[in-house]
């Protein structure tokens, strides 16, 4: 009846509710009708269909952003390449992540955390590090996240050896940075490797993995 006043409602509530109820028809009509969406609504609404699984919507996304006019920015591309991660698209997530290098966006931390957590979930552990590889490479410096990842992307095949590298490289991270604080172990981390050594049938070691819980105080 055009009597829908867009300006009276607060688009990240409403995106939100999509979100939660994994709405994600309702969340791209409801964008639709928005005269001026701005980056930050196409993020919202990539959110909801990276929650949803929903890798069509996600791409109907990048249509309807570059249909505004809009060039994605970083974050934007780093929600992409998490919904692929979350689908299990694992060729679609790299070649997001080609395509935003080619556009001359810089990945950060998030974006790198993001692939290697997609190539841990489908177990592919060569393809997470050479992620990591890539990061290390352009100097961008890992977090606990992307420590985290590496680790259970090891314990997805039981690579005992390589998990305990990426634990001795995390802890290590500080004495090269001085006067940074240490990246210390959660209890991710402590699950992760528990798991890579119950995958190897490796219980003694378990248990030892286990005394980090006192050790570091989690």
């Amino acid at each position: 009846k055009g009597l829908l006043d867009m300006n009276k409602i607060h688009h990240a509530s409403f995106l939100n509710a999509c979100k939660k109820q994994r709405a994600v028809p309702e969340a791209v009509r409801f964008c639709k009708l928005i005269n001026n969406p701005k980056m930050s609504t196409f993020n919202m609404l990539l959110s909801v269909c990276a929650n949803s699984q929903d890798f069509d919507g996600a791409l109907q996304v990048m249509v309807l952003l570059k249909e505004a006019g809009l060039k994605p920015d970083c974050k934007l591309y780093t929600t992409l390449i998490s919904t692929c991660a979350k689908c299990g698209k694992v060729d679609a997530m790299f070649e997001v992540f080609h395509e935003m290098v080619s556009a001359g966006i810089e990945p950060n931390v998030n974006t790198y955390s993001a692939l290697i957590d997609g190539c841990a979930k489908a177990g592919q552990v060569a393809k997470a590090f050479g992620a990591y590889g890539i990061m290390s490479s352009k100097k961008v410096k890992p977090d606990r996240v992307v420590f985290n990842a590496l680790i259970s992307a090891c314990g997805e095949s039981g690579a005992v050896a390589r998990a305990f590298d990426v634990l001795s490289e995390m802890t290590a991270e500080a004495s090269e940075s001085k006067g940074s604080k240490p990246i210390l172990p959660d209890h991710v981390t402590v699950g992760a490797l528990m798991k890579t050594c119950i995958q190897a049938g490796q219980a003694d070691r378990a248990r030892e993995v286990y005394k980090m819980l006192q050790e570091y105080n989690i």
